[in-house]
């Protein structure tokens, strides 16, 4: 296991981390939300961590890692995933508290689950947690877990008032450098700067506001109920970080309703083959899985980077016309059976 986001990493644990593992389960936090998890005693906690090592290779878990900061090394905490009494999947995690409050538990879930779910094929994971651990819900929901019980229940062996939330394994696809995952609210930040860069913007009309954005990812939500597919956010393999978006949308290309693959891609970015990575991986996935023939993608004239996008992706120019939104828009296509000999022929 080794999972690196832009400020942590998620690793296996070494018996070395005795020292910080008892005195992160020492702070008021752990004694109030799990108990359970506090040690007495360093040799208590190095005995624990052998337990956990010798875990690592089951295909039931528990499964818990460690949270280490990037920038100095410290073990912060950690984040486990265990199976419960009816055999489902169960997500916990803490954050010793003079680290709180800077999002690393977001960050480290976000992480983390994703990874998880694939290497054991996991559809549904649970996150229960004391309805007065207030963070801690907000944490979960931060990461797409869904409230499905607020009430009285068990909770590490006594009654207490929980929540139960679910997190439900959604579709992502996967390049060389890239992961294609839905759109979540939690996007907004991200996908606004890129949005409201006029820069970027500048083949459109004019950049996005923040409610123009906001419908921006609550459209392509509803695509994803509606047609299974939509944009789908992109973001780096390595570090997770958000770099733009990519998919299929039905468009209106000169009066007729049409799949078309989109892109989008942070400036910094710009000139890395990101935008043409993704756009074939997508081509492919819809040539795959729906009875689409033929793949459009259309783009304001001007647009260079986006057709020569386009013309990387196999397809070429069928139409140019006007368009009181571009002016002039050209529109691409590959019909299913050049996708076929491409792929058939390299």
């Amino acid at each position: 296991m080794n999972i690196k986001t832009s400020r942590l990493t998620i690793k296996t644990f070494s018996l070395d981390m005795a020292q910080s593992v008892y005195e992160n389960s020492q702070d008021d936090d752990t004694r109030r939300f799990v108990p359970d998890e506090v040690y007495d005693s360093v040799e208590e906690a190095r005995a624990a961590i052998e337990f956990l090592l010798s875990r690592y290779d089951s295909t039931d878990g528990p499964f818990v890692y460690p949270i280490i900061t990037n920038d100095d090394g410290k073990n912060i905490g950690y984040i486990q995933l265990c199976q419960i009494d009816d055999g489902s999947w169960e997500i916990g995690y803490h954050i010793a508290k003079m680290f709180t409050g800077q999002g690393y538990a977001t960050e480290a879930v976000k992480a983390f689950l994703p990874a998880m779910a694939k290497k054991f094929n996991i559809k549904e994971v649970y996150g229960i947690c004391l309805a007065e651990n207030t963070a801690s819900v907000r944490v979960l929901k931060k990461c797409g877990f869904v409230e499905v019980y607020k009430g009285s229940g068990n909770y590490q062996g006594k009654e207490a008032e929980i929540v139960k939330t679910m997190w439900i394994n959604k579709m992502v696809i996967e390049t060389e450098r890239l992961l294609l995952r839905e759109y979540t609210i939690d996007d907004f930040d991200s996908l606004y700067e890129i949005m409201s860069d006029a820069e970027t913007m500048q083949h459109y009309p004019a950049p996005f506001d923040e409610a123009r954005t906001r419908r921006w990812i609550e459209w392509n939500i509803e695509n994803y109920a509606q047609y299974g597919f939509g944009l789908w956010a992109v973001v780096l393999k390595e570090t997770g970080e958000f770099i733009g978006d990519c998919g299929i949308t039905i468009q209106n290309i000169d009066g007729e309703m049409l799949p078309e693959v989109g892109y989008h891609i942070h400036k910094k970015y710009w000139r890395r083959g990101f935008a043409k990575e993704a756009a074939q991986t997508v081509r492919d996935w819809t040539f795959m899985n729906t009875k689409y023939n033929v793949l459009y993608s259309y783009m304001k004239y001007t647009n260079e980077g986006s057709w020569r996008t386009a013309m990387a992706n196999g397809m070429k120019k069928v139409k140019e016309y006007p368009d009181p939104k571009n002016t002039i828009s050209y529109a691409f296509a590959i019909t299913r059976e050049e996708w076929l000999y491409m792929a058939n022929n390299g």
